[in-house]
């Protein structure tokens, strides 16, 4: 007990900064933690997604931790550390776990009401995130982001976000579901991505699926027996106002739906449907902060409807 009331006295003053929004007339329902990507901070990731236009209508709290300069000179959240894909809390595990807690104390939520949320390498921490703690979320969105164990090493790092995860799919959801042990569960989960991601390639949006496939069959029963998804179906949302964009949708045994992907037509490495003038944003992309929040939100999460 004393070496952990040390360890936390020494990680204390290095808890990360952060941006937080809540509902001013109402009890908020639910909590959701955006994780930002690289040459971003928590505010530039709020301004980007627009988030304080679903705060009160919503009625959730919304927080965006900031990663620290002597962590990663470019604000990168440090994704391929082997102890940032483990349940060692490493300072980064502690300085985004933290917040989340104190936040659901002081807005009376608890991890049946608490969702993540990244972008790019905050989409890649995501994944450790949930794959390691799944306990403490009930949902994730992994916008332009990378697999659990993409890579193991800074080494590699680079190369994932060209050719893909480092290890293949049964592999990766064999060791997150190791991970996270008796944790799991099937949280539900969207992954959006851009057909013209040139920075984060899209094979990464297609081993991300297939590694949430394989732990949620993983899952269920405990098998790699192919039992997820019972349903998987698929639709194309055009409109004149936005991209165009591809949607999969895969239930469970419930008829629940678990997983959502969306893949976009003309998107780059941006967050779709972002404020306009923001460097990371494409206001020409369907507004996926209001998907993600409209599919965490309602419950239970069954068929789209066009």
């Amino acid at each position: 007990m004393l070496k952990l009331l040390i360890l936390f006295s020494f990680l204390s003053p290095l808890v990360f900064g952060q941006v937080i929004f809540a509902p001013k007339d109402s009890a908020p329902k639910a909590l959701v933690v955006f994780l930002h990507g690289c040459k971003m901070d928590g505010a530039q990731f709020a301004r980007t997604t627009e988030i304080q236009e679903f705060i009160e209508n919503k009625k959730i709290v919304a927080i965006f931790p900031s990663q620290n300069d002597l962590y990663n000179s470019d604000h990168c959240w440090n994704w391929f550390l082997p102890m940032n894909q483990s349940r060692f809390i490493s300072f980064e595990h502690f300085s985004i776990l933290d917040q989340v807690t104190k936040s659901q104390a002081k807005y009376k939520l608890g991890s049946e009401n608490t969702y993540l949320v990244g972008l790019s390498s905050g989409a890649a921490y995501a994944m450790n995130l949930v794959s390691c703690f799944p306990e403490k979320f009930k949902g994730v969105a992994i916008h332009s982001g990378l697999s659990y164990l993409a890579a193991t090493d800074g080494l590699y790092a680079n190369q994932a976000l060209i050719d893909g995860p480092q290890f293949q799919a049964n592999f990766t959801a064999n060791e997150a579901f190791l991970c996270g042990g008796k944790n799991h569960h099937q949280l539900k989960t969207i992954l959006i991505h851009g057909k013209e991601d040139t920075r984060v390639y899209p094979v990464n949006f297609n081993s991300t699926k297939e590694h949430f496939i394989e732990l949620y069959d993983l899952i269920d029963d405990g098998q790699p027996n192919h039992s997820f998804p019972t349903v998987s179906f698929e639709s194309y949302s055009h409109s004149t106002k936005s991209y165009p964009y591809t949607e999969f949708n895969f239930e469970n045994s419930l008829h629940e739906v678990v997983l959502k992907t969306i893949f976009v037509d003309h998107l780059e490495h941006k967050w779709s449907g972002g404020k306009e003038g923001e460097t990371y944003a494409d206001p020409k992309g369907p507004k996926i902060t209001k998907l993600i929040l409209d599919y965490f939100l309602t419950e239970p999460s069954m068929r789209h409807q066009e």
